[in-house]
């Protein structure tokens, strides 16, 4: 039995002492840890401003549609317009034909005034839309690269929590020591207690029946 006992107590004392590390081993772990967790946030943070950087040149490029011209506002033009010139070319013409003055100065100075004011009018309103809907495609823009942004943001927070932990657990790893020692001596006091408790609990015919003894 002693053979056996003293096996089971040293296989315990060992086995505490191997599940730890020496200190030049823990070095060498946190040194590669450490060289291995720049490498991956720097990677990280070199993808996070390519990405954001991207989304930002985007944005300048599409943002371009969106800017007011006095050269965009044809394309917003009431059409109304056209039919509203002809109106006021009818009723000066109405006008003046009846005193015989269709064709004189005054007739078309007020032609002129009749056009101009409506042209003025018709582009304040084609401006006013032109101006709402560009602001209104300019915001969704904005919108769209912000949540892009913030994307990528996330990603990278997500990233670096990652390679955190893992570093934290590379750097937390423990070396050998006395206190280490003393944990594997009980785990092998542990396994001779058992052994004791099985011999005794064992029928009594002069050898444990779990248990072989050092000749067996």
């Amino acid at each position: 039995m002693s053979g056996a006992v003293v096996g089971t107590l040293i296989g315990g004392t060992v086995g505490g002492i191997g599940s730890f590390l020496t200190a030049s081993e823990q070095a060498q772990l946190q040194k590669d840890a450490i060289e291995k967790y720049n490498g991956d946030i720097n990677a990280a943070i070199a993808a996070y401003m390519a990405n954001t950087g991207r989304n930002i040149d985007a944005y300048k490029q599409n943002s371009q549609q969106y800017m007011n011209s006095p050269d965009k506002v044809a394309a917003w033009l009431n059409p109304a317009m056209d039919f509203q010139m002809k109106q006021a070319n009818l009723a000066n013409n109405t006008q003046y034909a009846a005193g015989g003055k269709m064709l004189s100065g005054s007739s078309m100075k007020g032609l002129q005034d009749r056009r101009q004011n409506i042209a003025k009018l018709s582009f304040n309103d084609a401006f006013g839309m032109m101006n709402q809907s560009n602001n209104q495609g300019l915001g969704n823009l904005q919108f769209s690269t912000g949540m892009a942004n913030d994307l990528e943001s996330n990603k990278f927070n997500a990233l670096q929590g990652m390679y955190g932990n893992q570093l934290n657990a590379a750097m937390g790893q423990r070396t050998a020591g006395v206190g280490d020692f003393l944990s594997g001596f009980g785990s092998g006091a542990s396994a001779f207690g058992n052994v004791v408790n099985a011999f005794r609990s064992s029928p009594s015919t002069g050898q444990p029946s779990t248990v072989k003894t050092a000749k067996e």
